[in-house]
């Protein structure tokens, strides 16, 4: 294992035509990503891989004054003006880790914390797809950041497995939900009463789970298996609502740097990669798993759109129909989808009769089952296609049910 004395040292190791993997969400190496794009001209053709998402990994890689391709699985923000160099494959969480386990790279980056006494290096905050790269990689460089946590539950790379390591100390990539308004508040207090104590709960990010977290104060044995997971399971873990007799397991922790600092003391958190936290006989093996998922639209079939709008892919489904599925199939579990009834200010509804010619089905019928708005709780599950729409429409924004229920000859 070689040491580099700087990040400017690591993009010397990158020659015209590698193929790299930079890992993305709160494991972003994200000095190593600007220098890259700050020096992209200067590097060549370079064909990355990243497991960036839109929204939190925005630093720019591929652009028109570069050489750099990218392969992605979220929309990238210059994405339009690239299209022959950047490449958005249509995979789900678990999709991209079997994904990755095909691909051959002459470089996998990690981002780890320093090596403890026995030389391993710990992902810290987020192990994701690190793991599957390493062993798909020729050359493996860690980026060692001082400030990368080593975490008693989190997954380690020993530095036998590590050709070069640089060290650096940057801040961790972090997320701020803000503050949850009256119709996420609603929302929330809805799918609260759809949780069950001793549920295993998977979450996404955003105000509604956010809000939702801090709603499920007054659960006990509550369990998390999630892809991630933020602020709100400090709240549950201080109100005493967890199953501290749990492994609460996730791939990925992305939340306020206060959050980082705790996750240390908790011996019941598990991060592991994708392999492990996604995978179908994972997910089969809870009886009681709670997936409560976002959707941009719902049509009256039950059907969810995840990643299209006006038009145009802003997303991806990611680990989403890992989940909705295994919850729909489990004995007691439920495939929830929270969202707010309408768009742009009450101008549209995300209820909608059918998906426009453009839009795509991300979630089908048989994974929802149940759709939840601030105007109530819609139960699909064991109902016929005209029951799912009326139930809809229940749900619906008031001034767009009347519209709504002229659809329902097509049920």
């Amino acid at each position: 294992m070689q040491k580099l004395s700087s990040i400017s040292d690591a993009l010397n190791l990158f020659k015209n035509g590698d193929t790299l993997y930079i890992p993305g969400v709160s494991s972003e190496p994200r000095e190593l990503t600007n220098a890259i794009s700050a020096a992209a001209c200067d590097l060549g053709r370079l064909y990355i891989v990243s497991g960036f998402i839109s929204g939190i990994n925005n630093v720019p890689l591929a652009d028109q004054d570069n050489l750099v391709s990218e392969t992605v699985f979220f929309p990238r923000p210059q994405q339009h003006r690239l299209t022959d160099r950047i490449v958005q494959l249509p995979l789900s969480y678990y999709g991209i880790n079997n994904y990755l386990g095909r691909c051959h790279f002459d470089w996998g980056v990690i981002h780890v914390s320093a090596p403890d006494k026995n030389g391993n290096c710990s992902l810290g905050i987020s192990a994701e797809f690190q793991l599957s790269v390493v062993s798909r990689a020729k050359h493996i460089l860690a980026v060692v950041n001082r400030q990368m946590p080593s975490l008693p539950g989190s997954c380690a790379v020993n530095v036998q497995q590590i050709d070069f390591m640089v060290e650096a100390d940057f801040p961790l990539v972090t997320y701020d939900t803000g503050e949850a308004d009256d119709s996420s508040s609603r929302i929330a207090e809805n799918v609260c009463t759809l949780i069950d104590s001793q549920a295993v709960i998977q979450t996404g990010l955003g105000k509604v789970p956010d809000k939702l977290l801090s709603s499920l104060c007054g659960h006990k044995k509550l369990r998390f298996h999630s892809g991630m997971i933020s602020d709100g399971f400090i709240k549950l873990l201080n109100a005493g609502s967890l199953d501290t007799d749990f492994f609460h397991t996730t791939c990925s922790a992305l939340g306020s740097e206060n959050f980082y600092r705790q996750l240390k003391d908790i011996d019941c958190l598990h991060i592991r990669g994708v392999d492990k936290t996604h995978a179908p006989q994972t997910l089969c093996g809870f009886d009681n798993l709670t997936a409560i998922n976002s959707a941009l639209e719902v049509d009256l079939f039950g059907q969810a759109n995840l990643e299209m709008t006006g038009g145009r892919q802003v997303s991806n489904v990611g680990g989403a129909a890992d989940f909705a599925r295994a919850a729909s199939q489990s004995k007691q579990g439920k495939s929830i989808i929270a969202l707010p009834a309408t768009a742009a200010n009450g101008k549209y509804s995300r209820i909608v009769p059918s998906f426009d010619a453009k839009h795509m089905v991300s979630l089908p019928r048989y994974d929802v089952d149940y759709v939840v708005t601030e105007f109530g709780i819609a139960k699909l599950k064991d109902c016929s296609s005209r029951q799912r729409a009326e139930a809809l429409i229940n749900i619906a924004a008031p001034a767009f049910r009347e519209a709504l229920s002229a659809d329902l000859s097509y049920q």
